[in-house]
């Protein structure tokens, strides 16, 4: 395959404009409720990590607001906003 010059520009763009994270944490990289083992209403352990990497912990609570993980009547797929 050859490389889209397009992506290579995009790549080389973002590499240089990367955000400066406060704190770097390990990160989950996919939270969502089908990724937590429960043991009645308590979590219990956190499965998934292929996406495991080091990076801004708030990465990981932006996952936790992805629309298609939402359940019921949440805004996230684990409390309303206002609790979260």
């Amino acid at each position: 395959m050859e490389p889209n010059p397009l992506l290579v520009e995009a790549f080389i763009w973002l590499k240089a404009h990367l955000p400066v994270a406060p704190r770097v944490s390990l990160l989950h990289g996919e939270y969502r409720p089908g990724n937590f083992l429960y043991e009645g209403s308590q979590i219990r352990a956190v499965v998934d990590w292929e996406y495991a990497h080091l990076g801004d912990p708030v990465e990981d609570l932006g996952w936790a607001f992805l629309r298609q993980f939402r359940v019921g009547d949440h805004e996230s797929g684990f409390f309303a906003r206002e609790e979260f």
